[in-house]
């Protein structure tokens, strides 16, 4: 099973409709407030769906505005089935994507601080409040891959200036330099199972 997870930038609505094969996933934070099927709007979807818990998620920090924090968040999960938007060009693409939509919103934030409220868009079946939870975990996940990415390439190794001209040994060279990089940059990071949109 692969899952490839974006943020906000990856919310593209070819991608939601035309995924490679089975056991290939998709996690993507939404940008955009989608029409949905039944006539309503995706950001308002998530206050239908029944409250499925709290729990606390600690966020990395972000330089130079946000230094590292835990927030206490509240958790909702459901089925939605967003419309292909209005001015896509490529009319071959499927009218509608079922996918299941969970908001992750933040209950009490530090005074004068941006709340943390994710709604998070994916194509695994999320039946119950632990499978939901896994998916948050999933999406947390991009922050260490980010940071890994970031000591690989622009802030670190330069692999991207990499003379190299083969795949194969450039995906080498890339699994040489993961092992080179701190046990912390590495933590909890399984490549086969998870992926990151760039």
């Amino acid at each position: 099973m692969v899952t490839v997870v974006d943020d906000r930038e990856g919310d593209i609505d070819a991608k939601w409709a035309s995924l490679p094969e089975p056991g290939f996933h998709l996690l993507t934070r939404a940008m955009s407030d989608r029409r949905l099927a039944d006539g309503g709007k995706l950001f308002a979807a998530a206050d239908s769906f029944p409250a499925a818990g709290t729990r606390r998620v600690d966020l990395p920090a972000r330089e130079p505005a946000r230094s590292k924090r835990a927030a206490v968040v509240a958790l909702r999960f459901g089925a939605v089935e967003i419309c292909r938007p209005r001015d896509e060009h490529d009319r071959s693409l499927a009218r509608t994507a079922r996918l299941r939509l969970l908001d992750v919103r933040e209950t009490a934030p530090p005074a004068g601080m941006e709340p943390l409220h994710w709604r998070l868009l994916t194509t695994h079946d999320v039946t119950d409040a632990a499978a939901a939870w896994r998916i948050v975990g999933r999406y947390q996940a991009r922050w260490r891959i980010e940071q890994l990415f970031r000591v690989m390439k622009s802030q670190g190794l330069q692999l991207e200036d990499s003379q190299i001209a083969s795949a194969e040994r450039l995906v080498k060279l890339a699994a040489a330099a993961t092992k080179s990089l701190p046990p912390a940059s590495r933590q909890g990071m399984r490549p086969s199972h998870v992926g990151i949109g760039m």
